[in-house]
Parts: C-alpha cells; sequence; structure tokens
C-alpha cells in the first residue's frame, strides 16, 4: 500500500447557511459588523509595515530592499530607501519600526542582511559579500531614510541561510526589542546545547537601546549582554500587552509546536530541547517534554515556561499584535491577534483577569496534562476545511432517508503539480485500543484524479499527536465509479480516537479539476453495534478564527487611526517557499478592518 502523506498548505472556505462554499480571493471576517477593504495591491514579497502616521504607511519588500511610502491608498513613484540586501531564502530586509519623538523628529529603525554594496552583484552572492544581520537607525528627512546609524550587529553564518527572524517591536522602557532565530545551523549555548559553542547572539530576543546607550544587562551573566530571551527557534511575531507592558511572542516548529509565549524577562523558550510541547524527534513531535534539568541555565536560574498556546501541526505562525484601540468595538480592547502563513487565518485570543493565561474555552481548543498543570492545544484547525496552493470546493448535501448516515461530499482541486492537493478533516469519534472497528467509505472520482484517498488517523495519547493508521480507500488514480470500500481496523495501544482526512488528491491534467465524490464516510462499533458518521461537521460558534482567506500574512498592525491593518501575499499566488527572486510577482496586499 502507497502510504501518502499529507501537508497543510494554503486556502480557506466560508461555512453559511450549513453548507460550505469556495469564495474567490476575497478574506471574510466571522463579526459582521466589521468590514475589510484592501488598501493597496501590489507590493512584491512584503515582510512589514510601520506608521509615521495616518494612512501613511512604510512598507518593507523583503528581496529586492525597498521600503516603499503609501499615502491615502496611494504608493509613491520612488522608495523612501533601497539596501543592497542578500535575499537568499530568509534573509532579505526583514523588520521595521517607527517612532516619532515629542518634537516631531520621526526616526525609523531597519533589520536587514547587508551586502557589500561595492562588490556584490546580487544575482549569486557568496558569504563574502555579506557584512552581516544588521539593525540600522535612519531619521526620515523631507521624505527619505538618511543617516543611517549602525546600531547592533547580529550573526548571520548559517548555511542554509533560515532561522533569521527580523520582527522589532519598541517596548514600554523605550528599548528596542529584535527576534532572531537560530540561524539554523547554529549550536549555541542558546539554543540549550550543554556543550554549546558560547553565546553568539542567535537563537533569542535581543534588548537594544534606540540611540545606541548602555542598558542594565537582563542577566547577571556577562555572555549574554543584550539578551532578552533564549531558546527560540524563530520568530515572526513580538508585541507587548498595552494593559500590563508583558512581551509576548509567536515561535515556529519544524513541522509541529507554533507556539505563542509570554516572554518574561530571562525567558528560556526551550528550543533544541522542547518545541512546543515535545521533544524534538527529527522533524517530528517526540515524547511530552518533562525533563527541565536537560535545559541549560544562566545565573543559576530556570526561566523557561510552556507556551501559553500550543499548534500540533505548523500554521507558519507570523504575526502578532495586541488590539489597543476601542474603535473596532468595545469587546476587542485588549484582545490578541495571530496571523499564519500557511492557511491565511487571523486568531483572536482573550486572556485572563491576571493577561497571564490565554482563555481556551472553544471546542477547536484540547488540553494537555504535564506535571500536574493543563496546556491548551490546537491540534488542527477543523475551519480551514481545505488546504492547497490555489483553491478547492467543497460541496456538501444532507440526504434526508431512513439512515441518517448517508449525505454527500465533493471535494476538486485544479492543482497539477504533484503531492499538492485538497484535503479536509472528517469527525472525531473515541476509540478503545483493541476493539475492532470497519471503516466504510463509497466514493467516485473523475479522470483527472490522482492519488485521492482517505487517510484515517489516531490520537495517540503517549506523544499527544495525530498519527497515520490506515488509508481507506488508498490512493486511487483515474476515474471511477462510485465504489465501496470497507476496512477492517484494530485500534493500536495508547489510541484515543480516530478520524479521516480526506484526500482529494491532484489534477493529472493542467487546467483540469481532480473532482472526488464521496457518498458517505462512517464506522462501524463492533462493541456497540452502532454505525457512526465521520463526515465533516463543523458547528463550533466559539472557534478563535477572526478571519479566513487573509494568504500569507506577514504582519499585523493597528494604525493610528485604531484600525486593523493586515500585510499578506495574495491567496492565489503560488508562494515558491526557497523565496528566489524570480518566483516572486507583486501580489502583495495590504488590507483594513474597521467598523462598519
Amino acid at each position: 500500500m502507497k502510504l501518502i502523506l499529507f501537508l497543510p498548505l494554503i486556502l480557506f472556505l466560508v461555512f453559511f447557511n450549513s453548507c460550505l462554499q469556495y469564495v474567490s480571493s476575497e478574506p471574510i471576517l466571522y463579526d459582521k459588523n466589521l468590514k475589510i477593504e484592501t488598501l493597496y495591491h501590489g507590493l512584491e514579497f512584503p515582510v512589514s509595515m510601520s506608521f509615521l502616521k495616518d494612512d501613511d504607511i512604510l512598507v518593507l519588500e523583503k528581496n529586492d530592499g525597498i521600503v516603499n511610502r503609501i499615502i491615502n491608498g496611494q504608493m509613491l513613484d520612488d522608495p523612501v530607501l533601497q539596501l543592497d540586501v542578500d535575499n537568499s531564502q530568509e534573509r532579505g530586509l526583514l523588520g521595521s519600526v517607527a517612532l516619532t519623538n515629542s518634537s516631531g523628529i520621526t526616526s525609523v529603525y531597519l533589520y536587514f542582511t547587508q551586502l557589500n554594496g561595492e562588490e556584490s552583484t546580487n544575482e549569486s552572492n557568496s558569504e563574502d559579500d555579506v557584512l552581516g544581520n544588521r539593525i540600522f537607525k535612519y531619521d526620515f528627512i523631507n521624505g527619505k531614510l538618511v543617516n543611517p546609524k549602525l546600531l547592533f550587529d547580529l550573526p548571520y553564518d548559517s548555511e542554509p541561510p533560515y532561522h533569521v527572524g527580523g520582527k522589532m517591536v519598541i517596548g514600554p522602557d523605550d528599548n528596542l526589542y529584535v527576534s532572531i532565530g537560530d540561524l539554523l545551523a547554529s549550536r549555541s549555548l542558546t539554543q540549550n546545547f550543554d556543550n554549546g559553542t558560547g553565546v553568539n547572539g542567535s537563537g533569542g530576543i535581543i534588548r537594544i537601546s534606540l540611540d545606541d546607550k548602555p542598558i542594565k544587562n537582563i542577566f547577571e551573566n556577562s555572555t549574554l549582554h543584550n539578551y532578552f530571551a533564549y531558546g527560540i527557534r524563530n520568530s515572526f511575531g513580538l508585541d507587548f500587552d498595552p494593559l500590563t507592558g508583558n512581551l509576548w511572542d509567536t515561535e515556529n516548529g519544524p513541522g509541529y509546536g507554533d507556539e505563542i509565549n509570554l516572554v518574561q524577562p530571562g525567558f528560556n523558550s526551550g528550543w533544541k530541547k522542547v518545541q512546543g510541547l515535545w521533544e524534538p524527534s527529527g522533524e517530528e513531535a517526540g515524547d511530552l517534554f518533562t525533563n527541565l534539568t536537560e535545559l541549560v541555565t544562566f545565573d543559576q536560574s530556570n526561566g523557561y515556561d510552556y507556551p501559553k498556546m500550543t499548534f500540533l501541526d505548523t500554521i507558519g505562525i507570523t504575526a502578532i499584535k495586541f488590539m489597543n484601540s476601542h474603535n473596532l468595538g468595545e469587546n476587542y480592547f485588549g484582545d490578541m491577534f495571530v496571523g499564519d502563513f500557511n492557511d491565511g487565518n487571523i486568531y483572536r485570543f482573550k486572556l485572563n483577569e491576571n493577561r497571564s493565561i490565554i482563555e481556551s474555552d472553544s471546542n477547536m481548543i484540547s488540553h494537555v496534562g504535564i506535571m500536574g498543570k493543563s496546556y491548551p492545544v490546537i491540534y488542527q484547525d477543523p475551519f480551514t476545511t481545505c488546504f492547497n496552493y490555489y483553491r478547492c470546493t467543497v460541496d456538501e448535501s444532507v440526504n434526508v432517508t431512513s439512515n441518517n448516515l448517508e449525505r454527500s461530499l465533493t471535494i476538486s482541486t485544479p492543482i497539477n503539480v504533484e503531492n499538492l492537493w485538497s484535503w479536509i478533516y472528517g469527525s472525531e469519534y473515541g476509540v478503545i485500543p483493541g476493539n475492532k472497528y470497519t471503516i466504510e467509505t463509497s466514493m467516485s472520482q473523475n479522470k483527472y484524479s490522482t492519488d485521492s484517498h482517505i487517510v484515517v488517523q489516531g490520537f495517540n495519547e503517549t506523544s499527544k499527536s495525530w498519527v497515520p493508521l490506515i488509508q481507506c480507500p488508498d490512493a486511487k488514480t483515474g476515474k471511477m465509479d462510485m465504489t465501496k470500500f470497507q476496512c477492517d481496523l484494530t485500534i493500536p495501544n495508547n489510541i484515543s480516537k480516530i478520524q479521516p482526512a480526506i484526500n482529494a488528491g491532484w489534477s493529472s491534467k493542467e487546467d483540469k479539476e481532480a473532482t472526488s465524490k464521496y457518498d458517505e464516510i462512517k464506522l462501524f462499533d463492533n462493541y456497540s453495534g452502532k454505525y457512526i458518521d465521520l463526515m465533516p461537521n463543523y458547528s463550533d460558534a466559539s472557534s478563535p478564527v477572526f478571519g479566513r482567506g487573509f494568504g500569507h500574512i506577514t504582519d499585523i498592525q493597528v494604525g493610528p487611526d485604531g484600525a486593523m491593518y493586515v500585510l499578506s501575499i495574495n491567496p492565489d499566488q503560488i508562494i515558491d517557499f526557497d523565496h528566489s527572486k524570480e518566483n516572486q510577482g507583486k501580489y502583495g496586499v495590504i488590507y483594513k478592518i474597521t467598523k462598519k
């Protein structure tokens, strides 16, 4: 049997009047009192935006090193600055923040991978051409960024050049906070390697003065000068809670374990001994992490804490922003908003009274117990029902017959790329290890469908993760009339529940849709003698998903006008994840969210 693994990527659907409908490339919000407008479209790989004032935004284009200015929804013809940057993989022009002081003087801070402009060609740069990952301060004068001043040098010597971080935010202490990842290949003490190579400035959150003045160290250990936190794999999101002044971050896992963390001074996020709640096992989640003595400590203190929210399946978590305005409504003030790169979702989270815990009463959120405490986990988003590079169509109808299990589900995808497909989750059902069950499915597909199948996955109580158990049916290719499949399944040890992942495959021909139809997906419980419907079921009104379909989200900001601004790359556009310049286009969008 050919075992097909599936990877959640990009797309969205609307749940409306008990049906799932594909909506073109327009994003949606679930609060009907809010509206979305497209402020600007036509940016090339935008990654960060900063406000100079109302309707006046600086936007960074990663690969070209360009700082653009957009005023009242119109981009000026000439950029305010263009830099020589190494744009290979995750390097480039990465982060920005603007600050206007009480005297009306505006400074802009930029984080970028600087090239030696005189010697580099920007076509095939060698490491000798790279001057470093650097933070510069610029004066904003007469519409230009001038008088560059180098504030801080960060390490850059990694191969391949990943996990560079780049998010920046100004704290309530008027210092600059900057995220930098582990550079992938680094084996520093700050990545919790006991015999690491010392401290090199990677894998943490760095705190520096806005004016290059000395600041008090968080750690007594002098080698951790400028570190505010460490043990970070990579991060594209930093923000301060406006009600407490506490720092929060988002952190990216390797294929699991995306995190939202409360970052106290001296915080150790645990990488590379733990990601999410699990010990790393290659690129997969291993056992639950419990041995805190494995972590590297400084100053005889252990600053580790488990994430305040964990995503088992990586969503490519990016921006985090607290709503510090009342303009969307009083019910939104102080709420946390988080964006992702993979699915185009914006999540909204509320905090408890003391602002240290994310409230987690949604059916979408599970809880994992570790050493007597409970931690919230989103194992998968049942509301993001289709994942693929372009789009898919789901049409669900209920047939009222003597057997109320009979429903029809159709999934389509136009993707003509091997191993890129549409798929959705079905319903969960609790099972007993050692018991026997029968999976029954009825499926048909058109001649363009390739490798359509259903994976029945089980939830492992030891690793607290979903694992594939059986395919029923296994991969089917080409035209097939409605066919019934039955598969016997004996539940392995430690599996507490099962769920189907229904996969439409991909199209064998360009510009043709692969379509699979399912008339039943059900389970016969031999112990109870009952059939259980495993068709998709979406009914959680308390879902933390605030909006969908925003594409590849790279930044979220609250403007001086109190509106929410979302920076992303159009969801209809295939994004080449090697970030190479020639594979990108002007698909970047700024969305503005306001009250109706």
